[in-house]
């Protein structure tokens, strides 16, 4: 899943659905719609997975939506397991 809000430190942040990604050390890439993104505002998120071992989450990232909203979701992701290099977003 993902941890996502306007606050830098995701103190209280809203999650999305929870993603089977299988079982290994292989990279996967995850990605997740958010929508209804108010324009000209910045998003943090990160990644969060968890299995018999505990929970881990990714280091926090963000962007800024464009002046105007998109009409469409706005998707972005990065490989689990990974806390480096851009993220992913269409």
């Amino acid at each position: 899943w993902f941890e996502w809000s306007t606050d830098p430190t995701l103190s209280e942040p809203s999650l999305t659905s929870d993603q089977n990604v299988g079982a290994g050390t292989d990279d996967v890439i995850v990605t997740d719609d958010l929508v209804e993104l108010q324009p000209e505002t910045t998003y943090y998120y990160r990644v969060a997975a968890t299995n018999v071992a505990g929970t881990s989450r990714g280091t926090i990232v963000s962007f800024r939506t464009a002046i105007r909203a998109p009409t469409r979701s706005t998707r972005c992701g990065r490989p689990a397991g990974t806390s480096t290099g851009s993220p992913r977003c269409t």
